[in-house]
């Protein structure tokens, strides 16, 4: 099981789920330590601003970053939980959440940002991470596909945390 939860409602997420692994997206001056329960090795931190474009004084989302990330993704094996956060659970984490998914169940990109829209739909994943994505993992642009079909966000706001199943199809 792969999760969502956002910087506020970590801890309670993590007592709920019990992850093994953590990704933490966040600002360089909001980066947290690893949460009791988690293994320091177990815990990808990839600092990066919210943005799709590079700007002054800001960390853009970068080849490297993504690159981290599918590394992460590729030595976890699908069956323990993964729990992924970023600040308010709608960007950053929304974007990592599909590109490890599209790692996981390579030829449903689709079917990933369907699954992603039915049970979360709060989220707008950051864009530049999902071309990054589809680019690192050869997609072809079915990835950036995918999230061009997503719907709007909903208005909602994240509470507590979202899963979601690994392997999209049964």
């Amino acid at each position: 099981m792969i999760a969502l939860t956002h910087l506020s409602g970590l801890d309670w997420a993590i007592s709920r789920v019990k992850p093994v692994r953590l990704v933490s997206l966040l600002e360089p001056e909001a980066m947290i330590a690893t949460p009791g329960g988690v293994y320091p090795a177990m815990h990808l931190k990839i600092e990066v601003d919210d943005i799709v474009a590079p700007q002054p004084g800001t960390i853009h989302p970068r080849e490297d970053h993504i690159r981290r990330l599918l590394e992460f993704g590729a030595r976890w094996d699908g069956k323990t939980v993964l729990l992924v956060h970023c600040a308010g659970g709608r960007s950053r984490s929304p974007a990592a959440l599909m590109i490890l998914l599209a790692q996981k169940n390579p030829g449903r990109e689709a079917e990933v940002a369907r699954m992603l829209c039915e049970r979360a739909p709060h989220i707008c994943p950051n864009r530049l991470m999902v071309e990054l994505g589809d680019r690192v993992l050869g997609l072809d642009g079915r990835l950036v596909a995918a999230l061009d079909g997503m719907p709007p966000p909903d208005g909602t706001l994240l509470e507590g945390f979202r899963s979601f199943r690994v392997a999209c199809i049964s």
